[in-house]
């Protein structure tokens, strides 16, 4: 006669016997569920690029220019510069130019030498030059403005550069015409194919991506010697012209991939 430990050592064993029996019965549906289900079709699809350029006017201006001082003292040199500055700021007010678009770069403070035929360094002074870029909103003013920082005993021009303040309408215009570009090449693509006598047709948008690209560029580099600005002619075609004065249109560009379904 079994004892009572045995049989519930028995009841034990059949239960566990019975659990591995079923979650086996349960693997194998799962498998065999698996592998009658139909895998998903992959989508056909075409990539394309669009860009597009739209042409804006400038209505603004940014020049950079120094000015620079040396003195046998430092302290003669600096007060000097500080007087050079205090002229150009009286220049900034007479055309309105707030404090908001005049930036004060840097202030770059050096010994100056020189070496005669035997190699000694002579030292002639102390030089000071204070960088200074400002905005000019008013390009009816440039020609005036530019003549008259000359005139406060400025050294040099670096650099001009002519912009559009409200640079996000043509760019978002142009980022629309780059993707209608890139749609309509999609369906030039499609047509082109003789694919057996079986048309292919675009499906919906997957995605769009647009490629960085500077926004515009316009600008001439030292007053001496002028970068050409690009300007559309009344004819549509592109020219240059060379000069100072803020002719014509900025070119201003974008260009996207878009990927579509294909029918």
């Amino acid at each position: 006669m079994r004892s009572k430990k045995e049989e519930a050592k028995k009841m034990k064993d059949l239960f566990i016997t019975k659990k591995h029996i079923g979650l086996s019965i349960l693997f194998v549906s799962l498998f065999i569920f698996s592998s009658c289900t139909k895998p998903e079709s992959v989508p056909r699809t075409i990539s394309v690029s669009g860009s597009a350029t739209v042409y804006a006017e400038p209505d603004e201006a940014t020049i950079s220019f120094s000015l620079y001082t040396k003195e046998q003292n430092l302290a003669a040199a600096k007060e000097k510069n500080d007087a050079l500055l205090a002229n150009a700021h009286k220049v900034f007010s007479t055309y309105a130019i707030v404090p908001k678009d005049i930036r004060l770069d840097h202030v770059n403070i050096r010994p100056d030498y020189r070496y005669d035929r035997d190699g000694v360094r002579i030292f002639l002074g102390y030089a000071v030059e204070q960088n200074i870029s400002v905005t000019l909103k008013a390009l009816k003013n440039y020609e005036a403005l530019l003549t008259d920082i000359l005139k406060v005993g400025v050294d040099r021009i670096n650099n001009v550069s002519f912009s559009v303040q409200d640079s996000r309408k043509y760019k978002d215009e142009a980022r629309i015409n780059a993707i209608q570009t890139a749609e309509e090449k999609a369906e030039l693509f499609c047509s082109a194919p003789k694919n057996n006598g079986v048309k292919l047709s675009l499906g919906k948008v997957l995605s769009i991506n647009e490629t960085a690209s500077n926004m515009y560029s316009s600008g001439i580099s030292n007053v001496y010697s002028q970068r050409q600005v690009l300007y559309k002619t009344e004819e549509g075609a592109d020219a240059s012209a060379g000069g100072i004065t803020p002719m014509g249109q900025i070119p201003i560009r974008a260009e996207v991939f878009v990927t579509f379904e294909l029918k």
